[in-house]
């Protein structure tokens, strides 16, 4: 159906203008820690990536919009105008041909001799435009009704099973469609009612006002998503009012775009091979489109597998809990035993490229780190990349084992990341979907690389948690059970004090001893309790181990970091599929006594922030957000990293997986924020101010062991 854009497009191009919108955004975070592991993996060849190229541009790591430029008429054969056809063979699009930008429709004169549902012309041949049927681009000839569905919904505190749905399949390449705002509809309870009620309709577009000048268009022509703020992905309005949270007072809450992404922001869905349509006014967007822009942004999940379709939590389906049966929550609702797609050992050779043109457009746009994965193989996309690396012939393999494999090569020897990880197989050849979330590995001498972890800084992260619980728990014996750290929040040696919290929770509830407790509630106890058992006030230090944190609650998070400076804490967040970044200042109340003022800090003690390869994520923030604090010494070893927050979500062939999200937070470093480059980098970890061995991390009197020239 796309072909016949062309011809309409000779016809109007000459005599349009283009058009720019401005606006300002707001973002989001969630974080938590991942543990996963792989065995008998065998890992790709040992060519050495390239090194990266040298690019003028770099400054700015995402390319920016590419200036409105008029295409060459195509050679594209004629449509049939609705008439049974053989079916299109599937093809994937030249990585480095460039597409098409943004054409503007015909004026509204021209506009008038057209029929309400857009006519379009096959770009036939310059001897045979006369001849050239015009077809009248409705859903009827682009996508085939596959009829209602019932919709199961166990997400964000909503659940259902009453509802239902209609579903679509493309005429074009069999990808799965919804309507946008059918789906949207029933999914009210999570996004509000009324959201998509200001709607505006024009010859190839649909663009909804959410609010505060919240833009979101659908252009069918061009298929392109626009919006001017990441709010959308909410379906929500831009907030431009600081944020409301319990203790906190924000003093600056502003969100900016970076230099040169002003206007509109883009999704381009023509360089995948997708497409929108429009018909009557109604959005219909492929299912998994739908799902990760609108979905999975939100930590929930729609997913179909040929039978039901249901939208559920992520964290139904997490692999933090490393028990299966938190897995087989998410894959019971789909009943893989009796559904119709199980009969179905392997998918199409069409539903494989679907899939891969899905990864594509994941990465190149949702993935924090792809900049730094492209640079290594001096790869400019996924297509580019997945070439390079040879993973592209076993990413598009119907066997399920070949393209299992290339996941597990992908996530965990290229991504090589602790919030990287998969979750669940895919739907087809095997009997249960269940993939465990941490595998035997085979004790001993590694005699075949198949036997060892493919994710160096998965295996990393075991060996170093391992060490510091057996580390915590060697003084076990009956007559050092009180300095077991373990066992206690808080212990005190001397004039030292340490806390110890391997998790930023949130939950708001303050049961220390039966372990019910956020990490706010738990640092305001555990100084109560120090206080009361340091009666001769001989305490000066107070370490907050943080070595086992792998993080959690950000909101938890910035509420602890007000025990341990009396000045405002700044924290600048950025999200690289909207190109816009937030800088937040604000003070904690930290003795609920509803001011915020100088009593809020206890200025009595020497604070140190104990930190190491597990700490990680929200603590790896926190450790960022300490170093720059003047009163407060980072010790330690060099944190595990973990900048940008999860994003959990399924490919269209129904792998759960876990990646580096486009989120990602920093501390605010003072400088002026042009591009993401102005942002401090912290991915790869903070380095303490004092490093400490590790073999010393819980020695009772550890501070007098830093080493001090060691920086």
């Amino acid at each position: 159906m796309r072909k016949i854009r062309r011809f309409i497009r000779k016809l109007f191009i000459a005599s349009v203008p283009a058009a720019v919108i401005f606006a300002s955004a707001s973002c989001d975070f969630l974080s938590a820690p991942i543990n996963n592991a792989l065995e008998n993996i065998l890992p790709p060849s040992t060519k050495k990536p390239s090194e990266p190229g040298k690019n003028d541009e770099d400054d700015i790591p995402i390319p920016p919009v590419e200036n409105p430029v008029e295409p060459e008429p195509g050679k594209d054969d004629l449509d049939t105008g609705g008439k049974e056809t053989k079916e299109p063979q599937p093809s994937l699009p030249d990585q480095h041909q460039k597409t098409p930008d943004q054409v503007q429709p015909p004026s509204k004169k021209d506009d008038k001799k057209k029929s309400q549902n857009t006519q379009k012309r096959v770009n036939p041949s310059k001897n045979d435009i006369d001849k050239e049927p015009d077809v009248d681009e409705k859903i009827d000839n682009s996508l085939k009704d596959i009829g209602r569905k019932n919709f199961n919904i166990d997400a964000r505190g909503f659940s259902t099973s009453s509802r239902s749905i209609t579903l679509y399949e493309s005429r074009k390449n069999n990808d799965i469609y919804v309507d946008f705002e059918e789906i949207v509809s029933r999914l009210d309870r999570i996004y509000g009612s009324g959201r998509l009620d200001s709607a505006q309709q024009s010859f190839w577009k649909v663009s909804y006002d959410l609010g505060n000048n919240t833009k979101l268009i659908f252009d069918e022509y061009n298929d392109r998503i626009q919006f001017n703020s990441d709010s959308v992905f909410a379906l929500a309005p831009a907030n431009y009012l600081p944020p409301k949270e319990n203790f906190i007072k924000f003093l600056l809450n502003k969100t900016q775009s970076f230099s040169g992404y002003e206007g509109l922001k883009s999704f381009d869905l023509k360089k995948y091979d997708m497409d929108i349509i429009v018909d009557n006014g109604k959005v219909y967007l492929p299912l998994s489109i739908f799902n990760l822009i609108f979905a999975s942004n939100n930590y929930f999940n729609v997913v179909y597998n040929n039978d039901k379709f249901s939208a559920i939590d992520y964290d139904k389906v997490s692999a933090y809990n490393n028990s299966p049966r938190y897995t087989s929550a998410f894959y019971d609702i789909f009943d893989n035993n009796t559904s119709s797609i199980s009969k179905v050992q392997t998918p199409t050779k069409q539903q494989r490229i679907n899939n891969f043109h899905y990864l594509a457009f994941l990465f190149d746009n949702f993935y924090g780190l792809s900049h730094k994965l492209y640079s290594q193989f001096n790869a400019t996309n996924f297509y580019d990349f997945a070439s390079k690396t040879e993973l592209e012939e076993k990413l598009l393999s119907s066997k399920p084992e070949d393209y299992r494999r290339a996941y597990e090569l992908l996530i965990y020897f290229y991504l090589n990341d602790l919030h990287s990880s998969i979750v669940t197989k895919s739907f087809y050849g095997y009997k249960s979907a269940l993939l465990r979330t941490r595998p035997k590995i085979r004790r001993g001498a590694i005699k075949d690389p198949g036997d060892a972890l493919l994710s160096t800084v998965h295996k990393e992260h075991a060996r170093v948690y391992k060490l510091l619980k057996e580390k915590r728990q060697y003084s076990a014996h009956p007559l050092y059970r009180d300095l077991n750290l373990n066992n206690k929040i808080t212990h005190i040696y001397k004039d030292t004090a340490r806390i110890v919290f391997d998790s930023f929770e949130g939950d708001g509830s303050s049961n220390i001893e039966n372990g019910q407790y956020d990490s706010f509630n738990l640092i305001r106890a555990a100084l109560e309790k120090i206080a009361t058992d340091d009666k001769e006030n001989n305490v000066k230090n107070i370490v907050l181990d943080i070595s086992l944190n792998g993080g959690g609650s950000v909101l938890a998070m910035q509420q602890v970091l007000g025990f341990i400076t009396q000045k405002p804490i700044e924290i600048v967040s950025h999200n690289i599929a909207s190109h816009e970044f937030t800088l937040n200042k604000y003070s904690v109340d930290t003795n609920k006594d509803g001011l915020f003022n100088e009593k809020d800090y206890i200025t009595k003690y020497n604070w140190y922030v104990l930190i190491g390869q597990n700490t990680f994520s929200a603590a790896n923030l926190f450790a960022h957000v300490a170093k720059k604090l003047p009163n407060v010494k980072v010790i330690g070893q060099k944190s595990g990293g973990g900048m940008f927050a999860i994003l959990p979500t399924v490919l269209p062939d129904g792998t759960f997986i876990y990646l580096s999200g486009p989120n990602g937070f920093s501390a605010y470093n003072g400088k002026n924020i042009h591009s993401i480059n102005d942002i401090d980098y912290t991915e790869n970890g903070v380095e303490p101010d004092y490093k400490l061995a590790y073999d010393h991390f819980y020695e009772h009197n550890l501070l007098d062991y830093l080493d001090k020239n060691a920086k």
